[in-house]
């Protein structure tokens, strides 16, 4: 009898996380880019693109390719830098949650 009851707990336990997982799912967005010279189209690697007002925020790849998860819906801006190039400020994006 006690094995059945703490499997059931278990069970009831796992569908709880599983449920909280799936809410929280769809209460953030996503941006995703990819960061290039403005004159060559050559992709820039290690950019910061941060947004503002947070503490999130990602670099780009080898590639010039970032992605930054987590990110509250609603507009945001981000600040986008790097040693070799000038800083420039991205205003007014809209987020939606994923």
């Amino acid at each position: 009898m006690r094995s059945r009851r703490i499997t059931t707990a278990t069970l009831i336990l796992t569908a709880v996380t599983v449920l909280a997982v799936m809410l929280l799912a769809g209460e953030t967005g996503t941006i995703k880019g990819i960061v290039v010279d403005k004159d060559t189209g050559d992709p820039i690697a290690g950019v910061s693109i941060q947004v503002i007002g947070t503490t999130t925020g990602a670099m780009s790849g080898p590639d010039g390719r970032f992605v930054i998860t987590g990110v509250n819906p609603g507009k945001i801006s981000v600040n986008v830098s790097s040693v070799s190039y000038t800083s420039i400020e991205i205003f007014d994006i809209m987020i939606s949650a994923d």
